[in-house]
C-alpha cells in the first residue's frame, strides 16, 4: 500500500484502488490510500485536502544534507507529524519491511522512505509549472508495477488461500483459546520462520491468528509476539518476531546456546534466526546529496524471528509458595547463563518471567538484551574485569538496557553504569514487589501512590532520564511504612522472603554507594595534585579506605548466600506448615495482566476519591445547615429566655411597688391597690402661723 498525501492532483494507477479518505475518517490520516485492486478515477478526491495544504514544505531544504528539519512554519511540522503518525500506524497494522508515502503541494512533490531505521526524503520536484507531469506520471507508473515485496511487504507472511478452509478452520479451533475475543476478528495467517540464521537450513510453516501485543513505534524493536499453531506437530508454540539492532546479539543463537551448555529453566528453542535480506537502508543513504529526512545518527536493524515452546505468564501464578518458586527458578537460570555461558540477561520484568504449565518450574525469557561477560581468556587478559558485569561498551554512547520501573535503584541514578549482576537480582526483587502489591492483599497500603512512587518515578536533568532515589529511600526504610507485615490471610514466609531480600539489597546498595564515594574523592584528589603527589596523606587514607571496602563481602556479593537463604525460607515453611493455598486474588480482574490489574486500581481509587470528595462536600453542606439551624433556634430560645426574665422582673418591682405604697399610708396590700386604683385629693400645705389661720384650716378638714 501506497499513502498519498495528494493535494490538486489526478493520479491513474491501474493496478491499484484509490481511496479518498476524506469520506473515510477511520481509514487513515493521509487523504489518499492506494490499495491493490480496481482503477478509480480522482476527479473529486482532492477537495478535503487542497483547503489546507497548499504551498509550504515539510522539510527545510535550506539545510545541511543528512539533516532532519521540519517546515519552518508551525502548519508544516502539524502535517510532518501527521505524515509519520499515518506511517507508524501502516507498519504496525501491517507486516512492512518499509512503507513509501507520496506528497504533493500546490508545485512539486516528494517520495518519502521509512524503515524501522527511519526516513529517507526525495529533493523536490515539479510537477504543476511543466506541461506534462512526467516526473509523477513516472512515479505513480512504477509503483503500479512493483512486486508485494518491492512494495515494502513481507512476503514471508501471507494469508491462508481461500481454498484451504478445512487447514483455517484446524487453526482457529487451536488457536482459539489463546486470542481473547476482540481480536478474534481478524484473518488466520501463515507464516515462515527460518530454522537457523538466514534461513540456510530451510523454513517451517506456522498458522498465527492476532498478537498479544501489537507492535508500537517505528525505529524501535516493533517486538510482536503471538502463539503459533504447527499443523505437523499440532501443537501450540509461542512465536517472537522483532527488529533487532545490527550488532546485538542473535536472539535464536542465544537460547540455542543455553540449551546446549544445560542451562536450567531456559526457554526451548524450536526453530529461528534472521530473516535473508531483511534490514533497514536508511544508513546507505543518509549521505546522499537529496536527501532531506534523516538525521545523520542512525541504528540499522535485521528482522529476526523465533519459534519456541509456550509458557504462562508469571501473573498466573497460583499461590505465594508458587510464586517463590517461579522466582527462584529464573534466579536458577540467570545464574547458569552467567556461569556457563557468560550471559547476562539485562531485562528483568514481569513479562519475562513465565512458567511451564506442565512442570510447574518458572522460565527467564527474552533474551534479546543480553550482553556478555567477561570469559576467562578475557579475564587472564585484564584482571580488574568484573566478572559479574558485562564488558565494557566500545563505544562512549551511553546505554541503559531493561524495563524502566524494574531497573536498580544504581542503574536509574547513573546513566553510563556497567550493568552487574546484581542490578539484575535488583530488577528481580522489584518484580516480585510489583506482583504481590497488585494480586496479593496487602492491608492498609495505598497501592496505587506507593507503585508510583517507587516504580514510575523520572526525573529528567539536561535532557537525560534519571530515577531510583524512592526505590533507594525503600530499601533503606526511608519514607515509606512497614510493608512486610502482610495480613493473615498470605502466607508468612512471602513476608519473611521479603525482608531478607530487601535487607540483602540494603547491604549491597550501601557497599556499592561508599565505594564510588571514595573512588570519587580519590580521583578528584589525583586530577588536582597528579597521582605522585600525596599531601598531607591523604590519597593513602582513601585507598586504605577503599581498600578495606573492597575487602568486605556482602551477602549479595554472589548468588550463593541469597539462595541458600531463600531455599531455607521455603522449607522452613513447609515443614511448619507456614504456606497457604490460593493465597492470592483470584477474582476476574486479577486473572489479566499487571496493566490492566493497576488500571483497574486507579479507577477505582478515582472512584473512591471522588465519593470521598462528595461526601466531604456534604457533610459540610449539613455542618453548615445545622449551624444555621442552630443560630435561628437560639436566637428564638434567646429571645424568650430575655423575655421570661424580664416578667419576674417588672412582677417583683410591682410587688415592691405596692408594698411600698402600703406601707406608706399604713394600708394592707389590697388597701394599697383600691387605693392605687382611686384618684386621691393632694394634701394641701399647711396655712401660716395666726390664729385665725389656724381655725380656718381646721374648719375645712372637718368639713372634708
Amino acid at each position: 500500500m501506497l499513502a498519498l498525501g495528494v493535494f490538486n492532483v489526478l493520479a491513474l494507477v491501474a493496478g491499484h484502488t484509490i481511496l479518498n479518505t476524506s469520506a473515510h475518517p477511520s481509514e487513515s490520516e493521509a487523504d489518499l490510500l492506494v490499495y491493490s485492486g480496481a482503477y478509480v478515477h480522482l476527479q473529486d478526491c482532492t477537495r478535503y485536502a487542497t483547503e489546507y495544504h497548499l504551498a509550504f514544505d515539510i522539510f527545510d531544504s535550506a539545510v545541511v544534507d543528512g539533516s532532519l528539519v521540519p517546515g519552518t512554519t508551525e502548519k508544516g511540522s502539524d502535517v510532518l507529524k501527521q505524515v509519520f503518525a499515518h506511517l507508524e500506524s501502516m507498519h504496525n497494522r501491517q507486516h512492512r519491511l518499509f512503507s513509501l508515502f507520496l506528497f504533493v503541494n500546490a508545485e512539486y512533490f516528494r517520495v518519502i522512505r521509512i524503515d524501522r531505521d527511519g526516513c529517507i526524503a526525495s529533493d523536490k520536484r515539479l510537477w504543476q509549472n511543466t506541461d506534462k507531469f512526467h516526473p509523477l506520471d513516472d512515479f505513480l507508473h512504477l509503483f503500479d508495477h512493483l512486486s508485494l515485496e518491492e512494495q515494502g511487504l513481507d512476503t514471508t507472511v501471507r494469508e491462508v488461500p481461500q481454498e484451504d478452509t478445512v487447514l483455517e478452520a484446524r487453526a482457529r479451533a487451536a488457536l482459539e483459546s489463546y486470542v481473547p475475543p476482540h481480536k478474534r476478528e481478524g484473518p488466520i495467517l501463515g507464516m515462515k520462520v527460518p530454522i537457523d540464521a538466514e534461513a540456510k537450513s530451510g523454513w517451517r510453516s506456522f498458522y498465527v491468528w492476532a498478537p498479544e501485543r501489537d507492535a508500537c513505534g517505528i525505529c524501535t524493536r516493533a517486538t510482536l509476539s503471538c502463539p503459533a499453531w504447527c499443523p505437523r506437530e499440532n501443537k501450540v508454540f509461542f512465536l517472537k518476531d522483532s527488529w533487532r539492532p545490527l550488532h546485538a546479539e542473535h536472539e535464536a543463537d542465544v537460547i540455542r546456546q543455553l540449551n546446549e551448555n544445560g542451562v536450567r529453566y531456559s526457554p526451548t528453542l524450536v526453530c529461528g534466526g534472521d530473516l535473508p535480506d531483511q534490514q533497514t537502508v536508511t544508513h546507505l543513504y543518509i549521505v546522499h546529496k537529496h536527501n532531506v529526512g534523516q538525521d545523520t545518527k542512525c541504528r540499522p536493524r535485521v528482522h529476526h524471528r523465533l519459534l519456541e515452546h509456550f509458557y504462562r505468564p508469571l501473573w498466573e501464578f497460583k499461590s505465594s509458595k508458587h510464586l517463590l518458586h517461579i522466582l527462584d527458578n529464573a534466579c536458577t537460570c540467570h545464574r547458569d547463563a552467567v556461569e556457563k555461558c557468560q550471559k547476562l540477561h539485562r531485562d528483568l520484568s514481569f513479562r519475562n518471567i513465565m512458567w511451564d504449565d506442565e512442570t510447574q518450574e518458572g522460565i527467564l525469557v527474552d533474551w534479546d538484551r543480553c550482553a556478555q561477560t567477561p570469559t576467562p581468556v578475557d579475564m587472564a587478559k585484564d584482571p580488574c574485569l568484573n566478572p559479574l558485569a558485562e564488558l565494557p561498551r566500545k563505544s562512549s554512547r551511553s546505554e541503559r538496557t531493561g524495563t524502566w520501573p524494574f531497573m536498580s535503584s544504581m542503574l536509574l541514578k547513573t546513566p553510563g553504569k556497567l550493568h552487574t549482576v546484581q542490578d539484575d537480582l535488583e530488577s528481580l526483587f522489584w518484580v516480585a514487589l510489583y506482583i504481590i502489591l497488585l494480586y496479593f492483599p496487602c492491608g492498609d497500603i495505598d497501592v496505587v501512590p506507593m507503585i508510583d512512587r517507587i516504580f514510575y518515578e523520572i526525573e529528567t536533568d539536561d535532557g537525560t532520564a534519571r530515577g531510583g532515589s524512592k526505590k533507594y529511600d525503600f530499601l533503606l526504610a526511608r519514607g515509606f511504612a512497614a510493608f512486610f507485615d502482610l495480613p493473615d490471610s498470605v502466607s508468612e514466609p512471602l513476608a519473611i522472603w521479603l525482608s531478607m531480600y530487601c535487607g540483602m539489597l540494603n547491604d549491597w546498595v550501601q557497599h556499592h554507594t561508599s565505594l564510588l564515594a571514595l573512588r570519587e574523592q580519590l580521583t578528584a584528589l589525583e586530577k588536582k595534585h597528579g597521582k605522585g603527589v600525596d599531601r598531607w596523606g591523604r590519597s593513602a587514607r582513601l585507598r586504605k579506605a577503599l581498600a578495606e571496602i573492597e575487602r568486605a563481602r556482602p551477602d549479595l556479593r554472589g548468588y550463593e548466600e541469597l539462595q541458600n537463604q531463600w531455599k531455607a525460607i521455603v522449607e522452613q515453611g513447609e515443614e511448619e506448615g507456614l504456606f497457604i493455598e490460593n493465597d492470592r486474588f483470584n477474582d476476574d480482574v486479577h486473572q489479566h495482566p499487571p496493566e490492566y490489574v493497576l488500571k483497574i486500581y486507579r479507577a477505582r481509587r478515582a472512584v473512591a476519591t471522588e465519593q470521598k470528595r462528595f461526601d466531604n462536600a456534604r457533610a459540610n453542606q449539613q455542618a453548615i445547615a445545622v449551624r444555621r439551624q442552630g443560630s435561628s433556634k437560639q436566637l428564638a430560645q434567646g429571645v424568650r429566655r430575655k423575655r421570661d426574665s424580664d416578667e419576674p422582673q417588672t412582677g417583683s418591682l410591682r410587688s415592691t411597688m405596692r408594698l411600698s405604697l402600703g406601707q406608706s399610708v399604713g394600708l394592707g396590700e389590697g388597701d394599697a391597690d383600691d387605693a392605687r386604683r382611686r384618684p386621691t385629693k393632694r394634701p394641701r400645705r399647711p396655712a401660716q402661723s395666726d390664729s385665725g389661720g389656724e381655725a380656718k384650716g381646721k374648719e375645712r378638714r372637718t368639713g372634708d
